[in-house]
């Protein structure tokens, strides 16, 4: 399974902890694909619709990543966690994808 995140930096200020945050989750996660936005000609707003529209979950970073905070949207809900919980969470996505690749017949019975 391979998730697709973007990691948006609220402004330039935040930029290098978005490198942080990247580094940290690319270090941990294999089956993720990682982008970066810093197109800041645009607000914060408008690159995260661009994204929204092209079905990426998102990762906010901005002040909070100082005191360990990310905002992860997924599915369009978003949730306030450390970069630890957030690998924690994708993790548990590729362990419940590889559970989902048995085969069995009772897996594919619609009525058992």
């Amino acid at each position: 399974m391979s998730l697709e995140f973007v990691i948006i930096p609220f402004n330039a200020t935040f930029e290098k902890n978005a490198l942080t945050i990247k580094s940290q989750i690319e270090d941990n996660l294999s089956s993720i694909n990682l982008s970066m936005d810093t197109d800041y000609s645009k607000s914060y707003n408008s690159r995260q619709n661009k994204w929204k529209q092209t079905d990426y979950n998102i990762i906010m970073v901005n002040q909070d990543f100082e005191s360990n905070y990310i905002y992860v949207t997924i599915d369009a809900k978003q949730e306030r966690m450390t970069v630890e919980e957030f690998v924690d969470l994708v993790s548990n996505f590729d362990h419940n994808d590889d559970d989902a690749s048995d085969n069995s017949v009772e897996d594919n019975c619609i009525i058992c």
